[in-house]
């Protein structure tokens, strides 16, 4: 998942984007690893995961806050991390949050204007930190943080 992350982090902050190219085949390689790993269970888990994070983000995408890109990302994740899913996405938008929370402190103190039209946050870059973070906690002996299924 780093190297899908590294390089969707790369073109999203490059050119706004985040690629199908780069996207869909983890989505397939993540299928292939569920089904190698736990059999048809592991695929259905993974699925549901995946098709229920992009449908509850949809809303966020059908009203211009939140990119299709982003929700192609989480919903990789989503499959091949389905308990851990839920914890990555509300640690990616806590972190965004401070992210934001941060630019218009910072603006306020420069005396600039605080809020710019069209301005966005490239999600893939909290989205990231938020897996790194969920991960660490989960496999390195602290607490779990997953909300599981």
């Amino acid at each position: 998942m780093l190297p899908v992350l590294i390089r969707t982090v790369y073109t999203d902050l490059k050119s706004g984007k985040i690629e199908n190219k780069v996207v869909l085949p983890a989505m397939l390689i993540g299928l292939i690893i569920d089904y190698a790993v736990g059999g048809r269970e592991a695929v259905l888990a993974g699925v549901k995961m995946g098709l229920l994070i992009t449908a509850l983000l949809y809303i966020l995408f059908f009203i211009g806050g939140l990119g299709a890109g982003d929700i192609k990302l989480l919903a990789v994740i989503g499959v091949l991390f389905p308990g851990e899913i839920i914890s990555i996405t509300a640690v990616a938008f806590i972190l965004a949050g401070i992210w934001s929370a941060g630019m218009i402190v910072i603006r306020m103190i420069k005396k600039e204007k605080m809020l710019i039209k069209g301005e966005t946050i490239h999600f893939s870059v909290p989205i990231a930190i938020a897996f790194i973070i969920v991960m660490a906690m989960n496999y390195k002996g602290m607490p779990r943080v997953a909300i599981t299924y």
